[in-house]
């Protein structure tokens, strides 16, 4: 391929995974301030880094959907192909709302779908979406992780799960905790993410089964992951893979996932399926992968190795389809 780049404003598991698998350079610009000063940083750190330089094709994570509009502007002025990889903030819902920041977050969601040269997506649902708004979409799912190594820690409870969670409204986290205080306290939950954000984490700090780890660094974070014996990753939010599940795969860790059509035909073993907004089926589902934990972690093992050809035949389509597309050989 040409002269390249991969540009995103939050250093992210997939991203620096096809960076590296394409032999791309890697950018990351990052700016922990105030939002609107974040916006206007790192804005200015992008558009002196592509003055300096001249890609012949570039890649970039959406979110940030600021960023994909920027060098959707950028890239038609100076005749630059650009690849979105548009992750599952679509909005969905907010759609139709008369909120003005709704109504600007799509205004500028749409403009980048719109005018880059490709969008890819990680699913045929979102595929579609995609096409609906007038972009071109093009589906790739997540690269398993290369490397997953990390020190295994001494846990607690005689199963324990790992709820691989941000603390967004998407993500049933009360549903969740409140099945571990139904649970026998043999059975231990650790969870990822700033709690701070739930106003309700605090009635669950007595809880000895339920241990909040706050934002981590990814070696601590690889650490739980090795230790654990499954991991918890649901969302309400439609069109949508998490990267936790594809860590889960390569880590070899059955997972308790939503009951959605995507997700069921990605991860098709080593997983048991529930509905997210159901408290009683996400309790039953924790309670299926107990019974069932030794059958489930030898599914999910034989399982990487099929996800892996799975995504390999995929990724040929891709190369030829953006060869075909774009002009760059890739």
């Amino acid at each position: 391929m040409k002269k390249s780049v991969w540009i995103t404003w939050d250093d992210h598991r997939r991203s620096r995974e096809l960076a590296a698998h394409w032999g791309m350079s890697y950018k990351v610009f990052e700016y922990s301030g105030s939002m609107f000063i974040r916006y206007i940083k790192l804005s200015t750190k992008t558009l002196m880094y592509m003055s300096k330089n001249s890609p012949d094709i570039i890649f970039c994570q959406n979110p940030s959907v600021v960023l994909s509009a920027l060098l959707t502007f950028f890239c038609n002025i100076k005749k630059i192909t650009l690849v979105v990889d548009r992750h599952s903030n679509f909005k969905i819902a907010s759609r139709k709302s008369l909120l003005p920041k709704w109504i600007i977050f799509h205004l500028v969601s749409d403009y980048s779908l719109q005018n880059a040269d490709l969008t890819i997506v990680t699913n045929s649902e979102a595929a579609n979406y995609v096409s609906s708004i007038g972009g071109k979409p093009i589906i790739l799912p997540d690269k398993l992780p290369s490397d997953l190594s990390g020190v295994k820690r001494k846990l607690e409870g005689d199963v324990n799960f790992l709820f691989i969670c941000s603390f967004s409204s998407d993500e049933p986290v009360d549903a969740v905790l409140a099945c571990f205080k139904r649970l026998d306290k043999n059975y231990h939950v650790y969870v990822t993410g700033n709690f701070k954000k739930h106003r309700d984490w605090q009635q669950y700090r007595d809880d000895e089964n339920i241990h909040f780890l706050g934002f981590v660094n990814e070696d601590t974070y690889l650490s739980y992951l090795k230790s654990v014996d499954v991991t918890i990753v649901l969302t309400n939010m439609p069109m949508t893979l998490n990267c936790g599940s594809y860590e889960s795969v390569k880590a070899g860790k059955p997972q308790v996932v939503a009951d959605s059509l995507v997700i069921k035909e990605w991860f098709r073993s080593g997983a048991v399926y529930v509905d997210p907004k159901d408290e009683n089926s996400i309790f039953y589902g924790i309670r299926e992968t107990i019974e069932r934990l030794d059958d489930l972690k030898i599914a999910q093992r034989k399982f990487s190795e099929t996800l892996e050809s799975d995504w390999s035949v995929l990724e040929e389509k891709f190369r030829r389809a953006v060869t075909q597309n774009l002009g760059h050989k890739f």
